[in-house]
């Protein structure tokens, strides 16, 4: 699949687009298959290494749709079909400057992903 990646936090010139394997959903998690995906400021202070926390290489984007194509183990199949919108700021957490890690309850109405799984590729487990 094609997706839009950065290696190194040298500005935004860094993210290219790249071809990568399409994942499985591991234990616990859902594929998505995107219908839409944003680019944000949350990307410029990636491509600035100044997103703390952030691990690169990383696939850009944190905000989309899609469909939930699979899940991993552990998680029911009454979701596969689910239209799901991507928003990692559901969960922030109560520190403004430190993203959170939780996972909406709901994932056929919403799902928030972790803030190093990028939105920018054709399918993403989460």
């Amino acid at each position: 699949m094609k997706a839009l990646m950065i290696e190194q936090a040298t500005g935004p010139s860094a993210a290219v687009l790249v071809d990568t394997p399409e994942p499985s959903p591991a234990k616990g998690e859902v594929c998505i298959r995107l219908q839409a995906a944003s680019l944000n400021h949350r990307e410029l202070w990636i491509s600035r290494g100044l997103y703390p926390g952030m691990r690169l290489p990383t696939i850009l984007g944190a905000d989309g749709s899609g469909i939930i194509e699979s899940v991993g183990e552990g998680v029911g199949p009454e979701g596969i079909g689910a239209e799901v919108v991507l928003y990692p700021g559901l969960s922030w957490g109560s520190r403004e400057n430190v993203p959170g890690t939780a996972t909406s309850p709901s994932s056929t109405a919403s799902r928030t992903t972790r803030p190093d799984i990028g939105a920018m590729s054709r399918v993403l487990a989460s």
